[in-house]
């Protein structure tokens, strides 16, 4: 019986994503979806993963360490992956889009999902 409840268990914690506990794992929270130039994630001190777009590009899903296509990794350089969230830690993201600037705060429901709370926008100056 205890097996079958653990079991249980397992399948109710899979099926409500406790790894991605917060919006499913997906980065991108941007109502109504407008295609993005560049994203970036950092806690207190510093960028954890930061990506570009030379042409601003719709996306849909954006899960934390994966490229979508049309996209280049800035930070960390090249292929590698950037380091896991730690629970519980304050995480910022900043989404460039062609005419504004979003900016979110929150923290990190897991290695990989970043749970919202302070939002603002503002309109993006062109340098």
């Amino acid at each position: 019986m205890i097996v079958r409840s653990l079991f249980l268990l397992a399948v109710l914690c899979a099926a409500s994503s406790c790894e991605d506990r917060c919006n499913r794992g997906n980065l991108m929270d941007i109502d109504p979806p407008t295609p993005v130039q560049s994203f970036e994630v950092r806690d207190e001190h510093q960028v954890l993963w930061q990506i570009t777009s030379a042409v601003p590009r719709q996306i849909g899903y954006l899960r934390y360490g994966e490229v979508p296509p049309g996209f280049q990794q800035v930070i960390p350089n090249g292929s590698a992956h950037p380091r896991p969230f730690v629970k519980d830690e304050t995480l910022h993201t900043k989404t460039i889009t062609q005419d504004r600037v979003f900016e979110h705060e929150g923290y990190a429901g897991s290695e990989s999902s970043f749970c919202g709370g302070y939002y603002q926008t503002s309109p993006r100056t062109k340098s």
